[in-house]
């Protein structure tokens, strides 16, 4: 009887050691209703006679 009861106890006990993982979803999101703003555009001046156009950004640094 004891044989019996240990037999048909190692079953549940195996059973209610397994780890069962904890199923939890979670679930965000972010809605934007505006576009993003236009894009630059670089107005290039008309060449003149003795100058040479590069795009960019340029500054006077005093000289340096």
């Amino acid at each position: 009887m004891a044989k019996r009861n240990v037999l048909l106890l190692c079953p549940v006990i195996a059973l209610g050691a397994t780890a069962v993982p904890a199923e939890a979803q979670v679930n965000f999101s972010i809605g934007v209703e505006i576009g993003p703003p236009p894009a630059r555009v670089e107005i290039i001046p008309a060449p003149r006679p003795g100058f040479v156009w590069a795009p960019g950004y340029w500054a006077w640094n005093g000289g340096e």
